[in-house]
């Protein structure tokens, strides 16, 4: 089956509101854009006005190429040559990046930060299932020394302000591990035991690593 691969740019003409972005279709481009697809804007009420006033908008190709990192690189480049995330004579919300959407200078609206608190309330508890495949779909994957040092400087600055709101939504939750022994149920394979030994190979401990390991074992020594 053949894949068409395009960037597109969708404009009202009432209003020269316009949306730029890329598309991946089983069906040509003049045959898909307008007809069966309305572009990926998160906005219903642009994709529902196309359906029921296609006279009000102008459906561009903007090029067609050979591979969807093609179309993305262009997406990319007309995305930032606009700065479709804040200019207001796009219907883009943000940015198109390498793996990402990129928000920077947007804001939710307290009515959507509302909405979404609302959601992960009410949402239902993770399946068993779900977290297998979570689980299986992050094995083997590293994270990059960058990553890292943001992650740990992300937890460098957490704001007093945070801090709370954090403890805060955790009061009254039941623990998970309440009234498990440490380890219980739990055992390590012998392949994990090796790549959990082979890990520290090398790796110095600090002074104070040292001075908690002492502590820990005289108590354990005591009880």
């Amino acid at each position: 089956m053949k894949v068409y691969h395009y960037v597109y740019r969708i404009t009202n003409i009432m209003n020269n509101k316009s949306y730029i972005g890329a598309r991946t279709s089983n069906v040509e481009s003049q045959k898909d854009l307008g007809i069966i697809y309305y572009s990926s804007s998160t906005d219903a009420s642009f994709i529902e006005d196309q359906k029921n006033n296609p006279h009000y908008y102008k459906y561009e190709i903007i090029a067609e190429v050979d591979s969807r990192h093609k179309a993305i690189q262009l997406e990319i480049k007309l995305h930032n040559e606009f700065n479709v995330g804040v200019n207001e004579s796009f219907y883009n919300k943000a940015k198109q990046t390498s793996t990402k959407f990129d928000t920077t200078g947007t804001k939710h609206s307290d009515e959507t930060i509302n909405k979404m608190k609302e959601w992960h309330k009410l949402r239902p508890p993770m399946g068993e299932e779900q977290r297998l495949k979570i689980s299986e779909s992050n094995k083997g994957k590293r994270l990059t020394p960058e990553h890292i040092q943001k992650l740990k400087d992300a937890k460098q600055n957490i704001s007093e302000e945070t801090i709370k709101k954090m403890r805060d939504s955790h009061l009254g939750q039941i623990p998970w591990n309440k009234g498990k022994k440490l380890g219980e149920g739990k055992k390590h394979s012998e392949e994990s035991k090796v790549k959990m030994s082979n890990a520290k190979i090398g790796k110095p401990r600090s002074e104070e690593t040292k001075r908690k390991i002492s502590e820990a074992l005289k108590k354990r020594k005591k009880s």
